[in-house]
């Protein structure tokens, strides 16, 4: 019997953009534009350039971007960095039934590996 964790894998492996509703794609559109802009935000904080400079450390070489700098980076490195400064200001989003914050990180990630594989919006 397959685990719900293979349940799950599958059926986001099956999902197509056509099949996600309007309303989830206009939500998934502002809380990107969210975490970039707090991740803009975050990059003004002292934590934020020692986010940066971090991220710098870990690849100066690659095809990911750190938000508001240009600096290339690899995508780990990306990924890191843009997650960490979206929550630099502690102002993600949360849901509140499971106390969690995942669009800064699953954003972060999504983009970083969108421009490493030039993948469009709908493909991530």
């Amino acid at each position: 019997m397959p685990s719900c964790s293979e349940h799950l894998a599958h059926w986001a492996s099956a999902l197509k953009f056509e099949d996600l509703p309007a309303d989830v794609v206009e939500s998934t559109k502002l809380r990107i534009l969210d975490v970039i802009g707090l991740a803009l935000a975050g990059l003004g904080t002292a934590y934020g350039q020692s986010v940066r400079k971090a991220a710098i450390a870990m690849g100066s070489s690659g095809e990911g971007r750190i938000f508001g700098t240009g600096e290339h980076v690899g995508t780990s490195a990306a990924a890191f960095a843009n997650g960490a400064l979206a929550q630099a200001l502690e102002f993600d989003d949360t849901h509140n039934e499971s106390i969690v914050h995942m669009s800064s990180p699953s954003v972060a990630v999504a983009l970083a590996l969108a421009e490493t594989l030039n993948l469009s919006g709908k493909q991530i």
